[in-house]
C-alpha cells in the first residue's frame, strides 16, 4: 500500500479571530490568547470586476486562504493541481434560491445558478489564477475535510508533485442555520507536496486511528455546533485526529510533523452526468476485411506504414489527425518491420474505438491486417469503456483518443481501458502518470489517470482510467534543462515476492550512488490479475516536466537487469546537460504540439526514428512546418521546432 504522506510547502488560514496562518500559529503555540471576533472576508482582488462582484462569502474566503498557502510556498498558482473541500458550498446563495422559489414568480438570477454548483469556488480560482490544471471538489458533510485531505495526499503520492488543498465552510442563515449550525466562516488550505521538498515547513502522514478527537483548550476555538468544519476540531464517524508539533513550525526554527489520522473511506471519483459508454462488437460501424465501398475522397491521406520505425506509432498518428481534420486515409504495409506485421489487438483496439467515437467506415482492421482505410464522420466526446482483451497496451490506446476527446470536449470525458499497463515498447503507467501528464498539463491539456489494476504480458487484464479534461491549448517553449532539484522512485511488483521489488531498489540505489546520485524510492504492490515487475525513476529539474524511466521485468531476467535498463536510460538522459525533454516524450508531444496555435521548441537529449516519422506523418495531414535539427548526428542530441 502506497504511503500518504506529505511536506506542507504554505499554510492559509482565515476564521473567527484568526485573520492568517501566523496569527494562528500564535495563539496555537501560546505566544498570544485567542480573542474571539467575526471573519472579515477581504474582496477578492485576483478577479476580473465583473466575477468579483459576483463572488459571495465562500468564494471570498477559499479565495483567501488558498492564496496565503499559494504565496507561502511561492509556488505558481497557475500551475497547482488543486482539491476543494466542503460541506455545504455557498449556504447564502443556496438560501436565496430557496427564497426565490417560495415566490410566486420563482424567477431566479442567473448569477445564482451559475454560484449553485459545488464546485464554484474551484472555478473562480482558476479564473483568479488562470490555472488549468486539474482540480476535484468534494463533499462529504462531516467528513467533507478529512475526503480533501486523503484525496489530496492521494495526489501527491500519484504524481509526484505539489496539490493545493482548500477547505472551507460558511455559516448558514435563518432558517437554515437551526439545522446546520456552523458558527461562523472559516478555511484552512495547505499546499502539499512530495517529502523531498525543499520547501517543507512540516510534514503529514495519514493512517488509521481509533484514538478520541483531540480538543483543543480554548472552548471558543472549539465549536460545538459546527461538525464539519468547526474550527479545528472534526467530529464525526470519520475523525480526523490533528497531533501537531507546531510550536517549531510556527517559530521558523525546524521543520515538524503533523500526523492526521483518519477512518478508511470511500472517496469518490470525480462526478460524471453519464455512464461510460461499453462498445460491442456488433456496435462497430462497417468493419470487415473486403468491402466494395470506397471514400473515394480527393482529400485522402495516402501513408507507408513500413516507412521510418514502421510501427503502430504511424497508425496511431493518423488516426489521431483523422477525427480531428476529417480527412480520410488509407494506410498499406502496416507494421511491416515488425516481428509480427500488420494489426495487433491493441492496434485493433483503437482503430475501433476510433471508428465508433467518430462514425467512420473502415476496411481492413482484423488482427494481421496490412492495409487499412478509415473515413471518419462527425463526432462529439462522450465516455468511453474499452477492453483490449488481450495484454496489448492501454497506453497507447489513451494516446490515439486523448487529442480528440480534449480538444473538442465542452465537459470532462472518461475513459476506461482494460488490458496491459506495463508492456515492452509501450509507455508504462509510471511514465503516463509521471511525465506524459504533466506535459499534457504544461500544454494546456489536463488530465487525471489512475490505476486500479496492474496489467502485465501475458495475463494483461490491468485497468486504466483516465478523466480528460476541456483543453486549452498553449505553445512549449523549452531549449534548456534547468538545474537538476531531485530523483525519486518506485519499484513495484504484482503477484511476487516483495524482495523482488527491494532488489530492483537496491540495485538502482547502487548504480546512481556510483554516479553521485541519491534517490528516494518506494516499494509497491500492485493488485492485478497477473505478475509482473517495473521500476521507475523520475529525475526533476527546477521548472521543468519530470523525466521519467522504466525498466520492465520479464520471466528469466534478473531484478538487477531490471534495475539497469532503467538507471542506463536516466544516465544518458542527464549525461546531455542542455537537452530539456527525453527521448521518449519528444515524439509524443510532437502531435498536440503541432495542433496549437503558434510557435513551439525544444530541445531533446536524442532524436529518434519514432521522433521523425512522427513528424512525417502529422505533415502529411497538417500544413505545418516541423523542423528537426541533429547538428551531431542520427541518433543524437538535437531541437525541434514546430512554426
Amino acid at each position: 500500500m502506497t504511503r500518504l504522506a506529505a511536506a506542507i510547502e504554505g499554510i492559509g488560514v482565515l476564521g473567527p479571530g484568526l485573520d492568517n496562518w501566523l496569527s494562528t500559529a500564535a495563539v496555537l503555540t501560546g505566544a498570544r490568547g485567542y480573542e474571539p471576533a467575526r471573519t472579515i472576508l477581504p474582496a477578492p482582488g485576483a478577479l476580473p470586476s465583473a466575477e468579483r462582484r459576483r463572488a459571495g462569502r465562500v468564494i471570498k474566503l477559499a479565495l483567501a486562504v488558498g492564496a496565503e498557502a499559494v504565496a507561502q510556498a511561492g509556488r505558481p498558482a497557475q500551475s497547482l493541481p488543486s482539491v476543494f473541500a466542503s460541506s455545504g458550498g455557498d449556504g447564502d446563495n443556496c438560501h436565496e434560491i430557496c427564497a426565490a422559489l417560495a415566490e410566486t414568480e420563482r424567477s431566479i438570477s442567473p448569477t445564482r445558478f451559475h454560484n449553485s454548483v459545488h464546485n464554484a469556488a474551484a472555478g473562480y480560482w482558476s479564473i483568479a489564477n488562470g490555472c488549468t490544471e486539474g482540480s476535484v471538489t468534494l463533499c462529504a458533510y462531516d467528513g467533507s475535510f478529512a475526503a480533501g485531505l486523503l484525496e489530496a495526499l492521494s495526489q501527491v503520492a500519484q504524481s509526484r508533485g505539489p496539490v493545493l488543498l482548500v477547505a472551507y465552510d460558511s455559516d448558514y442563515p435563518p432558517p437554515l442555520q437551526f439545522e446546520r449550525r456552523i458558527p461562523d466562516a472559516f478555511g484552512l488550505s495547505l499546499l502539499l507536496a512530495p517529502m523531498d521538498s525543499p520547501r517543507a515547513l512540516a510534514t503529514l502522514r495519514a493512517g488509521l486511528s481509533a484514538q478520541p478527537t483531540s480538543r483543543l483548550a480554548h472552548p471558543a476555538l472549539d465549536f460545538q455546533g459546527a461538525t464539519s468544519m468547526d474550527g479545528f476540531r472534526f467530529q464525526g464517524p470519520e475523525r480526523v485526529k490533528w497531533v501537531e508539533e507546531s510550536r517549531s513550525v510556527a517559530a521558523g526554527t525546524k521543520p515538524g510533523r503533523w500526523k492526521a489520522h483518519t477512518a478508511h473511506t470511500s472517496v469518490a471519483a470525480p462526478h460524471r452526468l453519464h455512464r461510460p459508454r461499453v462498445f460491442r462488437p456488433e456496435e462497430f460501424p462497417e468493419m470487415s476485411s473486403s468491402s466494395t465501398s470506397s471514400p473515394g475522397d480527393q482529400d485522402r491521406v495516402l501513408l507507408d506504414g513500413s516507412q521510418g520505425e514502421g510501427g503502430g506509432q504511424i497508425l496511431r498518428t493518423a488516426l489521431t489527425l483523422s477525427l480531428l481534420t476529417g480527412r480520410p486515409f488509407r494506410m498499406v504495409k502496416i507494421r511491416a518491420n515488425r516481428d509480427k506485421p500488420g494489426l495487433r489487438p491493441q492496434h485493433q483496439k483503437a482503430v475501433e474505438a476510433a471508428a465508433a467515437l467518430g462514425e467512420a467506415k473502415v476496411v481492413g482492421s482484423g488482427v494481421g491486417a496490412r492495409e487499412l482505410t478509415f473515413s471518419p464522420g462527425a463526432y462529439a466526446p462522450r465516455d468511453l469503456s474499452i477492453d483490449i482483451g488481450t495484454a496489448g497496451s492501454t497506453g497507447l490506446v489513451l494516446h490515439t483518443l486523448q487529442l480528440p476527446l480534449a480538444l473538442r470536449a465542452e465537459n470532462p470525458v472518461h475513459l476506461v481501458l482494460t488490458g496491459g499497463t506495463f508492456n515492452p515498447k509501450a509507455p508504462a503507467f509510471l511514465f503516463l502518470n509521471a511525465t506524459w501528464r504533466a506535459y499534457l498539463a504544461a500544454l494546456g491539456m489536463p488530465l487525471t489517470l489512475t490505476m486500479p489494476s496492474a496489467g502485465f504480458y501475458p495475463r494483461g487484464g490491468g485497468r486504466l482510467e483516465a478523466w480528460i479534461e476541456p483543453a486549452t491549448p498553449r505553445p512549449f517553449d523549452q531549449t534548456d534543462r534547468p538545474p537538476f532539484r531531485t530523483l525519486h522512485g518506485t519499484a513495484g511488483v504484482s503477484n511476487l515476492r516483495e524482495d523482488i521489488a527491494r532488489r530492483m531498489r537496491d540495485r538502482a540505489l547502487e548504480r546512481l550512488s556510483a554516479h553521485g546520485l541519491s534517490a528516494e524510492i518506494d516499494l509497491v504492490s500492485w493488485p492485478g490479475p497477473g505478475q509482473g515487475a517495473a521500476i521507475a525513476l523520475t529525475a526533476e529539474h527546477d521548472g521543468a516536466v519530470p523525466a521519467t524511466f522504466v525498466g520492465l521485468g520479464e520471466r528469466g531476467k534478473p531484478s538487477e537487469a531490471v534495475a539497469d535498463e532503467a538507471v542506463d536510460q536516466l544516465l544518458a538522459f542527464e549525461a546531455v546537460a542542455h537537452a530539456a525533454v527525453d527521448p521518449h516524450s519528444a515524439d509524443q508531444i510532437l502531435l498536440p504540439l503541432s495542433l496549437t496555435p503558434g510557435r513551439s521548441a525544444f530541445t531533446v537529449s536524442e532524436v529518434t526514428e519514432h521522433l521523425r516519422t512522427n513528424a512525417d506523418t502529422i505533415r502529411a495531414f497538417l500544413d505545418r512546418s516541423i523542423t528537426i535539427e541533429e547538428p551531431q548526428g542520427e541518433g543524437q542530441p538535437g531541437r525541434v521546432i514546430i512554426d
